[in-house]
């Protein structure tokens, strides 16, 4: 069909259905356990057809934002590549569980002025349940009519062919509302195939690859990592529920092995899940585990915590793992997805700072009788991307070695904010100084380089400052939890104010532990720890039943915390 290569994802996507059509594509893992449901390249691509001509059908204009809400499953690869065959613009959007959710939805999906949703029949289930008799606030559209039975072949059949210009918009990728509210990041056609580049050149993937994720499809490595790329290189790629991995870890790195995955990953969390989570008694009912093949075990979204990787290796070495896979990267929604990676030949590189010298805003290598840091390395920018370490005040480019707001440019950075220029002015442009006539996007990530490596630090608007000191409360926050027992893998560490503000910290406890606990031995025991290990007077401690808010990619909202914490929501446990 094409003379020259493809130069956008539904133009690979319609090779590969010509060239390898009865190749696997995407198989999906009901309960992360049994094969549900398996396409070819041949098959998505005659289902995304059958979508692509409904939404023609229904007159929708190219570049018309279309909302996608789908349960797991491979209804909504069906969904997204039909929204980019139409040229129409796709919006993922997290899957409704709840009534306060509609009220959210309905405001993201105003925000951005997308007034078709397309869903699959699941999600039209819990739509009638949570409106009863109400009529829905979209102008909904169910898949399964679309693409089941002979419909499929009908519609495909009536598709009239849309040639989709690099620089069109694709999708609109919701940042995870951790710090700020969720803002629609612009990606479009180029930023994909810039960004498959950047994942490709990083994990060193070919004709050997295999991807397994259970990340969720509005998640950016999800979508961008778990599907786009093994549909970048026309490989298979399997697929289950974040939900089946929460409820089970095992379930993850059994089909790993089950399926012979080379490359799987996600944020720090599940590692550190899988590591304290999985017995001996779960492995031997299984046979054991084979994770031999795994060669590229991704880590970020989140801090990477050294000690977490030490654990996850040590537990699991005896099934096949190998440290060398583990593969730390950093990046975010208004990147695409990935801007930098280690070296796959130079392996995981970890240092330790001085944690004194890191709150003066410098790395300094620790010395035997000092308090250290150890900080992974996210390594280098890929495909000619480029990173910059930049005072956030000043603007001015900061030498190795010297903490400041991480910049960054290239081919992979999104278009901006969705109809928010005074924004976009601040955030996507952004001038230096050092670097005159040039655009950087501002990521508001903190860190360091250190030979052309980075080391992310933290939040800026995270950051906790007393004294002149710079305090990153992921660190505090890591060390707490783990004190006791009864302590969920939660915690929150935030300012009451501005600089200098008094620190809270509040962690989540055991609902059926809280009663067996002496709180007040245990907040004055957090109290030392903090204190003896970063200097921090705790100005409140609280111990609580309720859940910290987090984003639907399991960031913590420390400022929705902190709003809690002060309007008294929180349960306590005394």
């Amino acid at each position: 069909m094409y003379l020259t290569a493809p130069t956008t994802l539904p133009e690979y996507l319609s090779c590969y259905a010509e060239s390898i059509p009865e190749a696997t594509g995407f198989t999906f893992l009901a309960n992360g356990e049994h094969e549900e449901t398996s396409w070819t390249f041949a098959d998505l691509h005659c289902r995304a057809q059958a979508v692509a001509a409904y939404l023609q059908d229904q007159g929708l204009a190219p570049q018309t934002p279309v909302a996608l809400i789908f349960q797991p499953g491979l209804y909504f690869l069906a969904a997204f590549f039909g929204c980019l065959y139409a040229g129409t613009i796709a919006v993922p959007v997290y899957p409704i569980k709840r009534r306060e959710e509609i009220d959210l939805i309905s405001s993201i999906l105003a925000a951005c002025g997308a007034k078709p949703m397309i869903i699959d029949h699941a999600t039209y289930q819990v739509l009638k349940r949570l409106q009863g008799d109400k009529p829905f606030p979209w102008n909904v559209h169910i898949i399964d009519e679309i693409i089941n039975g002979e419909a499929v072949d009908r519609w495909a059949g009536a598709y009239r062919w849309h040639r989709t210009c690099p620089d069109d918009i694709a999708f609109l990728q919701f940042t995870s509302g951790s710090t700020a509210n969720p803002k629609g990041v612009i990606i479009s056609h180029a930023n994909i195939l810039d960004n498959q580049k950047v994942i490709l050149d990083g994990f060193g993937h070919g004709d050997h690859t295999t991807v397994l994720g259970w990340l969720p499809f509005y998640h950016d490595m999800g979508l961008v990592g778990n599907v786009m790329q093994p549909l970048f290189l026309g490989r298979p790629c399997i697929l289950m529920s974040s939900t089946a991995f929460i409820q089970k870890p095992i379930r993850w790195l059994q089909a790993i092995g089950r399926y012979g995955a080379t490359t799987s990953g996600g944020p720090n969390f599940a590692y550190d899940l899988c590591a304290k989570s999985i017995t001996d008694e779960q492995i031997e009912r299984l046979g054991g585990l084979r994770l031999d093949s795994w060669q590229v075990a991704f880590t970020g979204a989140e801090p990477v915590r050294a000690e977490t990787l030490d654990q996850f290796a040590e537990r699991f070495s005896p099934y096949g793992f190998k440290r060398s896979a583990f593969y730390p990267c950093y990046g975010m929604s208004e990147t695409t997805l990935m801007i930098t990676g280690i070296e796959l030949s130079a392996g995981l590189r970890v240092i330790d700072v001085d944690i004194d010298s890191l709150q003066q805003g410098k790395a300094v290598a620790s010395s035997a009788d000092s308090p250290a840091k150890r900080v992974v390395s996210c390594g280098l920018p890929r495909n000619g991307n480029k990173v910059y370490i930049v005072d956030p005040e000043t603007n001015r480019q900061l030498p190795e070695s010297r903490v400041g707001e991480i910049w960054v440019q290239g081919g992979s950075i999104a278009q901006g904010y969705w109809k928010d220029e005074t924004l976009n002015a601040s955030q996507f442009r952004a001038c230096s100084p050092d670097f005159p006539g040039m655009y950087f996007l501002r990521t508001g990530d903190l860190g360091f380089s250190l030979e052309g490596e980075i080391y992310v630090t933290g939040r800026l608007k995270a950051l906790i400052i007393l004294n002149g000191k710079n305090h990153y409360p992921q660190d505090i926050e890591g060390m707490v939890q783990v004190l006791h027992p009864a302590f969920r893998p939660q915690t929150a560490v935030f300012q009451d104010g501005d600089e200098d503000g008094h620190v809270v910290l509040v962690q989540e406890v055991f609902t059926h532990l809280a009663s067996k606990i002496d709180s007040e031995r245990i907040k004055a025991l957090i109290r030392k720890c903090v204190v003896s290990s970063h200097g921090v007077m705790l100005h409140d401690v609280v111990l609580t039943t309720s859940r910290i808010p987090i984003t639907t990619s399991g960031k913590l909202k420390r400022a929705a915390c902190r709003d809690a914490w002060r309007a008294g929501e929180l349960s306590i446990v005394v």
